[in-house]
């Protein structure tokens, strides 16, 4: 079986399922089947549903709610709706719903049971029925899920565990922000949504000197005035070769610099003119962007030297 029909659009491959149910022996027996994953009341609710035919004639219908640690992939295993699901029940058991899986393996062995894919919302009767049971077994008239159907799923326990995750982080983050300087934190004016995250930032793919003055800007550590003035370096050079005094958002405010922003194409429409206009465009660059303007403006090599 194939995940999809290669070149066939929705409709011709409903068309095409229509007819070959139509031609299949009226004895058989055909179960259509789907799950569904609603939030009610800012819970997640996940059921299933499935319809019986004998030839085109209804024979039985059953629909259930499953746990809320669970996702619609867990209904989709109970009930198939789903080419994944199709090609774990041909193969080797998902690890969430694994006991689902493993029953169906079972069936498969012990009866002369065949899989196929439907395109869904195509007018198919035994789908649209299979829809309108799943749906309502996430309703709030819904009965509870009971026996392994009640039990969390992988799934549903990763998806808290991952919450769980973000939400600590996040409390952590926001009380750590709070130590930070304000100079610090106002590199993140400019993208309020920034946020600590455990991964690799994408600064550290910068070239060695370019990321040493990524961080000096924002920690304003480096060859500044005030930072040589602090620590009483006497042999410091404290101002640029345009006299002003070193500062990290000097970068984008020295006349030199703005010479360059001609053959800048991300130059900014505006030219920074003071500290808050120059940090937010530095704020904005990407790291890729960064290491282009030190490339274009050569700063540090030729006009703000140690």
């Amino acid at each position: 079986m194939k995940k999809t029909e290669e070149g066939v659009d929705k409709k011709s491959a409903a068309q095409a399922f229509k007819e070959w149910w139509r031609s299949q022996p009226s004895t058989d027996l055909y179960v259509f089947s789907d799950g569904s994953e609603q939030s009610l009341d800012n819970s997640r609710q996940v059921g299933y549903g499935f319809i019986v035919y004998q030839g085109n004639k209804q024979l039985a219908s059953f629909s259930a709610a499953l746990s809320p640690m669970s996702h619609v992939f867990d209904a989709e295993a109970l009930c198939l709706d789903n080419t994944s699901v199709i090609w774990g029940i041909r193969g080797s058991a998902a690890a969430s719903s694994n006991w689902a899986y493993n029953r169906c393996h079972e069936l498969l062995r012990q009866h002369n049971v065949g899989l196929k894919w439907a395109p869904g919302h195509m007018g198919i009767e035994g789908n649209e029925e299979a829809d309108r049971l799943a749906k309502r077994a996430v309703s709030s008239t819904a009965a509870p899920a009971y026996g392994l159907e009640a039990t969390p799923t992988v799934s549903g326990v990763r998806t808290v565990a991952k919450q769980l995750s973000q939400e600590t982080r996040r409390k952590w983050w926001s009380g750590a922000c709070g130590k930070l300087s304000d100079w610090y934190r106002g590199w993140s004016f400019s993208r309020p949504t920034v946020e600590y995250q455990v991964k690799a930032p994408p600064e550290l793919t910068m070239p060695r000197h370019a990321l040493h003055r990524w961080l000096a800007l924002r920690s304003s550590h480096g060859d500044f005035s005030w930072y040589h003035r602090r620590f009483q370096h006497a042999d410091a050079r404290l101002t640029c070769v345009c006299g002003h005094n070193k500062s990290p958002e000097h970068l984008v405010l020295c006349r030199h610099s703005q010479r360059h922003f001609l053959h800048w194409p991300k130059r900014p429409a505006a030219r920074p003119h003071n500290r808050a206009t120059a940090v937010a465009y530095l704020g904005s660059l990407t790291p890729t962007d960064f290491v282009e303007l030190l490339d274009c403006t050569q700063f540090y090599t030729r006009y703000c030297t140690r």
